[in-house]
């Protein structure tokens, strides 16, 4: 389990803290690799991806994350990769050795704890 950033618009902080990650809304930003829910492990990158509401302010989510079993992210997934065992992977990253992000593949693994929220 690690803890994990994730920079959203604030309207959509309400509705992760009320119902939880859902990666059937992924996209909004592009999906580099799979579509999945998009977590980094600094702020700063995330923060690229928190719009600024009405006010100026952005919202970053620090989230826990289980992230499981991960494999390197190509930008053609369409569908969670498959270990040789016949499961699927829970998440992809960029680098496999040290990853800043990763991409996770089932919503139930993704708890948010805290909102960030800065100028």
């Amino acid at each position: 389990m690690q803890d994990l950033f994730h920079g959203t618009r604030k309207d959509d902080v309400e509705k992760i803290c009320k119902d939880g990650f859902d990666k059937g809304y992924a996209g909004r930003n592009g999906t580099r690799f799979e579509k999945g829910v998009y977590f980094a492990t600094t702020a700063s990158y995330s923060s690229d991806y928190a719009a600024p509401d009405q006010n100026g302010l952005r919202h970053i989510i620090l989230a826990e994350v289980i992230t499981g079993h991960y494999c390197l992210g190509t930008s053609n997934l369409s569908v969670a990769p498959i270990k040789r065992d016949g499961t699927t992977y829970n998440s992809v990253v960029d680098e496999k050795q040290d990853p800043k992000l990763y991409v996770v593949l089932k919503d139930a693994s993704v708890y948010p704890m805290y909102i960030i929220t800065y100028v």
